[in-house]
């Protein structure tokens, strides 16, 4: 039996080495691990963590692709009451050094695909070790191979200096926020281990579940959720290292796949492949889409465009300061199209006005959440914390700066970033409802809708679009498709065509980058 209010995400470990132990727990390609063997290399890598100095409250950085040595990186500092700082593999030198310096980080745990950007990043942190899998690099990185590490303390146990706690920080997660430098969430155990037991509940994991890690482990969506899941049941999980839509595919069909964190961007490249229906995706049990706006077009051309099952996309509502917010299961959705569900076991969800008072059901506000999974605070910015937080009702309520309602039925629908909507001619316009008719016009393969300035509506909206391959689309065909659906001030005053968005690592469109991009673009189309 598991005592959640005493567990640590590391002892999950322990008790799936225990109870799971012959079970494979870790499929990357040639290396294939069971609970107990990955148990095993863990005290082995923290056996060598701590002879570096490594203690409670230290930090220790992970950059690795989808990797196993990930989660090797992860549980070994956990062991150690160390807290992981996740790497985004995406960012460029000086963003990466930011984010060490800032936590703090002591070593840092690196990919050998990674090691020239390590080059650039070395001498612009305080970092005291470098250790890099698998790779030979010399020059001016003092870098300790991690193999020989493993290898020499193969056997040992760490020692631990200070016992972890149930209630201790466990890692920081760096937001990836549009405007200024990210925040890092410091994150607990307690709350990394509700959210991932909520998420298997909801998702309905078993212990014959299989994994695939295709969404980015560096985000804390994924990883504390879908793959912390995994201990929790005993699921076997396959590593895809890096994302592309035959390889999402071909691996769903080698490791009869059940269960995928799969982001919105990553369903609209399987959409555009030309064989998308020739894959075997019938073991597939949970689709889960979270981290942006899915349409429901995509739902039915999934099931009808594909073999995967009917009844198998969940999507999810969350955010790294508190992970699983809200989940639309497959069966109500049919009821409550483009929903993300009800609010998350365990959480609660309001929506409140600029004063932060409760607004009634079906009126526009900012999504506030309650939840066990909640964050401590932002590591070295707490005065940032405290702007987005508040008490009430016994509870710690975070601010998202989301936009959303709840309908009569107690379900969520998210309108808009906050800094997203588009403000014409006094009219609030929520992008996600000017998107979501816009996507449903045959030809339109994606599409982000912003505010670009405008002398007399002080915003246009403005429709980014990007066409379908070989689709015939043209700016009065947009236009004309609005009518009858939206409202005039709603529908697109400019629309402009692209072959891609802008994206994060966690396929989110990086809508700052458009409205820069397009500021002064001048394709008015309605006066």
């Amino acid at each position: 039996m598991i005592n959640v209010n005493q567990m640590t995400i590391d002892g999950l470990l322990r008790r799936a080495a225990e109870v799971y132990g012959s079970k494979t727990s870790i499929i990357d390609g040639d290396v294939e691990l069971t609970f107990a063997e990955l148990d095993v290399e863990v005290d082995a890598f923290a056996s060598a963590l701590s002879e570096l100095g490594v203690t409670k409250g230290d930090r220790v950085a992970a950059l690795f692709y989808n990797q196993w040595q990930f989660q090797l990186t992860y549980f070994a500092a956990l062991r150690l009451g160390a807290l992981i700082v996740p790497v985004n593999n995406r960012l460029v030198p000086d963003e990466i050094a930011y984010q060490l310096n800032d936590a703090g980080v002591k070593v840092v745990v690196y990919a050998a695909e990674f090691a020239e950007l390590v080059t650039e990043v070395v001498q612009m942190t305080s970092v005291q070790h470098w250790i890099g899998a698998a790779t030979t690099l010399e020059a001016t990185v003092s870098t300790t191979p991690l193999e020989p590490l493993l290898d020499r303390h193969r056997g040992s146990r760490p020692t631990v200096q200070e016992a972890v706690q149930h209630l201790d920080p466990s890692g920081i997660w760096y937001t990836s926020g549009t405007t200024g430098r990210p925040k890092g969430a410091l994150v607990t155990h307690a709350s990394t281990i509700w959210a991932a037991i909520s998420l298997a509940l909801t998702a309905r994991m078993t212990h014959d579940s299989h994994v695939l890690a295709v969404a980015p482990m560096f985000h804390r969506g994924p990883m504390e959720t879908t793959h912390v899941a995994s201990l929790v049941l005993g699921c076997t999980q396959a590593m895809l290292t890096t994302f592309s839509p035959d390889g999402l595919l071909k691996a769903i069909e080698r490791h009869r796949v059940t269960h995928a964190f799969i982001v919105p961007a990553m369903s609209y490249a399987v959409l555009s492949l030309p064989d998308r229906g020739s894959y075997d995706l019938t073991s597939m049990r949970c689709w889960l889409t979270a981290s942006a706006h899915f349409p429901e077009e995509y739902r039915a051309r999934l099931e009808s465009e594909t073999t995967l099952p009917a009844g198998t996309i969940f999507n999810a509502y969350g955010i790294t300061e508190s992970l699983l917010v809200g989940v639309l299961v497959p069966e109500e959705a049919v009821h409550h199209p483009g929903s993300v569900g009800r609010p998350a076991i365990g959480a609660r969800v309001r929506i409140l006005d600029g004063a932060r008072k409760e607004v009634a059901a079906g009126n526009v506000g900012e999504i506030a959440v309650a939840t066990p999974a909640i964050a401590r605070t932002y590591a070295g910015r707490h005065d940032a914390w405290e702007a987005v937080t508040f008490l009430e009702d016994g509870a710690e309520w975070y601010l998202s700066g989301d936009l959303g309602y709840l309908d009569s039925d107690g379900f969520l629908y998210i309108v808009d970033r906050s800094k997203d909507m588009v403000i014409t001619g006094g009219e609030n316009v929520y992008s996600a409802e000017v998107e979501k008719v816009l996507v449903s016009l045959e030809g339109v393969g994606e599409v982000a809708v912003i505010g670009t300035p405008d002398e007399r509506w002080g915003e246009a909206v403005t429709a980014v679009v990007v066409p379908r391959p070989d689709a015939d689309l043209s700016v009065d065909a947009v236009v004309e498709h609005c009518v009858g659906k939206l409202a005039a001030y709603k529908r697109p005053r400019r629309v402009i065509f692209v072959d891609a968005l802008p994206r994060n690592s966690f396929g989110k469109v990086r809508k700052d980058v458009l409205r820069e991009q397009h500021s002064k673009r001048d394709a008015v189309v309605v006066s």
